[in-house]
Order: structure tokens, then sequence, then C-alpha cells
């Protein structure tokens, strides 16, 4: 074989050398950290639960009232409203995928919170009236076939602009056995996170936060209390995933339900422990509430505005129940508003910690009762 048969035969059997061109992976000198000035990102709600970017999880066994509590917590959210201690930085977008309840079941739901909460539809239709949109007895599966229609049918929710918050409920009715294996294998479950992670947030909506509710297997309260978090199908998969997660659980023999929480970016001073939830009349409350845990650095002017506007509303309350006056949320916000506040969602979230302090609460007809 001579030279030019040689080098004929190699260009045709020798593999070409190439450079590799994929991106370098992300990465900065530890001052290059310290040295960037610009705005930390916001929590969506606090203290450091959930925030821009984050998958989160509500566990709980069937029949805890999961559903039910999510569709209150998410209503305050989306007006902008503190709901057992938990608090939008600002009124939030909420897009739900519910998969299970159909519209007549929603329909009453939702007439039972406006009329157990009184004030709280005002406020709502006031000016939040398109922050919450629930896509109801819904049947897909989230896979790489239908991903684009989920994220699109998102979208066309909210056309202005991503929604905050993105809920699954519940994740077991869009998981796909064909295309990701067996829920609890945890490989398959971190493979699927992975997917929605990356379709969902990644490629569609990066500024919002995904939240998923998961069935967890019936066990003693006991042995749920000592390891809440390792409860899960395909838990050590979710656990490493989540950014912050939820954990329902019924005390039993009890009106209690106790709220377990499990959070990646809080500070020391940030970091949720547990609540204690009671719910009347479809109203929910904190029995024996702890004060709630406040960054004073982040929100000075905030903290003190919102003592002074309590005690001012206190104050105002008293004097008309002196004078035998009955107020209703609605009379008494549009009266104390009159001498200078202008947001009656201050009043709103003022008389909801007066409430939780057990300093008042509502007649049948609505009207306010000081304790």
């Amino acid at each position: 074989m001579d030279i030019k048969e040689y080098e004929d035969h190699a260009k045709i059997h020798l593999p070409e050398l190439q450079e590799d061109i994929r991106p370098h992976l992300p990465g900065h000198c530890i001052s290059e950290f310290y040295e960037d000035t610009s705005p930390f990102a916001e929590d969506l709600i606090a203290p450091a639960l959930i925030i821009p970017g984050s998958v989160n999880f509500l566990f709980g066994q069937a029949k805890v009232g999961k559903t039910l509590f999510l569709q209150t917590w998410m209503f305050y959210m989306a007006c902008g409203l503190n709901f057992v201690g938990l608090e939008p930085e600002r009124p939030l977008k909420v897009y739900m995928c519910q998969l299970e309840l159909p519209y007549p079941a929603l329909r009453k739901r939702i007439n039972s919170l406006y009329k157990n909460e009184p004030g709280l539809e005002k406020i709502y239709k006031d000016g939040h009236k398109g922050n919450f949109h629930i896509k109801y007895n819904v049947d897909i599966l989230i896979n790489s076939e239908n991903i684009g229609y989920f994220c699109d049918e998102i979208d066309h929710a909210f056309p202005d602009g991503s929604p905050d918050i993105i809920i699954i409920d519940p994740m077991v009715n869009v998981f796909d056995h064909k295309e990701f294996g067996e829920e609890n294998n945890n490989s398959n479950m971190y493979q699927y996170l992975k997917f929605l992670k990356q379709k969902i947030i990644a490629e569609r909506f990066p500024d919002s936060s995904l939240l998923i509710t998961h069935h967890i297997s019936k066990m003693s309260y006991d042995r749920l209390m000592e390891d809440p978090f390792n409860a899960p199908r395909g838990a050590s998969a979710i656990r490493g995933f989540y950014d912050s997660a939820i954990m329902m659980v019924k005390k039993p023999n009890s009106n209690v339900t106790h709220l377990l929480f499990e959070q990646r970016h809080a500070d020391e001073n940030e970091h949720i422990s547990r609540k204690d939830l009671t719910i009347s009349n479809g109203i929910y409350g904190e029995s024996n509430p702890k004060p709630d845990v406040i960054n004073e650095n982040r929100h000075p002017r905030a903290i003190r505005q919102l003592d002074d506007n309590m005690q001012g509303v206190y104050n105002y309350m008293l004097e008309e129940s002196e004078c035998g006056r009955l107020l209703n949320v609605n009379t008494l916000s549009e009266e104390y508003c009159k001498d200078g506040y202008d947001d009656g969602q201050i009043v709103f979230n003022t008389i909801q910690i007066l409430k939780e302090k057990g300093k008042l609460n509502y007649k049948e007809d609505g009207t306010i009762l000081l304790l």
C-alpha cells in the first residue's frame, strides 16, 4: 500500500477528532458571590417556604384534607393575605391542576369559603379576581407527549404573565407508568421530578414554583410523627429533590391537624417546625399559635406598620363596641379607611391576627364579637 492509498484508507476508517464544544459548567470564584450586589430573590411565601424556581410538596394520607387546605391556603395567597402565619410577599397568581374534584364540588367549596370568612370575597373581587385559576376533574398524564399541551394551558390561563405557583394535585394521577416506570422506585421518581422541573420550570416558567401533592401510605400516628418525611412513596428521591415540604398529620380523636415543615433555603431563624391547625365552620385557625417568624432585617417598616395598624383597628372596634354598634368586616373596612387608611386589605390582615390571638371572633350573622 503506497502513501496515497494509506491516507485515503485513514480518512475512511479512522474517527475524526472533534473539539468538545459543550458549554462550561456554571461556577464562580467565591469573591464573585460576595461582590454580587443584585437584590436577593423574594420569598413567594414567607418565611422562606416557597421561592421562585422551586419544587415543593404537600404530603398526607388519603382523606386528611390536603386539597381543602391547599385551596384555602392558595385563595389567601391570591388575595395577598396572611394564612395561619404563612405570608405572601404580594398577591400571588396561582394555577391549580386539580385531578379529582368535579365542578359542583369545587363550586360548593368556594361558596363555603366566601360564606365562612367575612370580607374575603370583597377583597378578592376588588383587586385579585383573576389571580387563582383552577382546572378541575382533569384526566391527563403529564408525560413527553402531553407536557407541551399542559404548559400551553397555563399560558392560556395567564396570558399576561406566568403564574407564581403551579399546582399538581395529586401527582399519582398524572404519573405515566409506561414512560417512567413504577412510582415507588426511587430512580424512576427522581427521573420524573427532573422531567417536570426541566420541562415546566426551566424551559417554560423559570420564575414560577411547582407545588405538588402526594399521598403517603397508611401508618400509625406515632410512627408518622417520628419520621414524617420518609413516609411518602419514593421518599429518598423526593426528599433529595424538593426545596420545601409540608406533611399533614391528623391527630387521633381530635380536631387538630399538624403541619410539619422541611425547608432547604431557610435561615436558622426562619425555619418553621410545626403548626397545629383546627377548622371550625370552614375557617382554619392555629391551636395555641406561636409568634410568627419574621425577618426584621428585611421588613422593619412593614412590621412597625402592622403593629400600629393592629392596635388602631382594635382601639376603633373597642370604641364602636362601647357605643353599642355591631360591625362586620366590610363596614369596619369602609369606615376605618375613611380616617386615612386607604387599604382594606390591611384591616383584614390585622383582624385575622386578632382572631388568631383570641381577641375576637365572628357571630353567626358575620358581625364581630370582641373577646
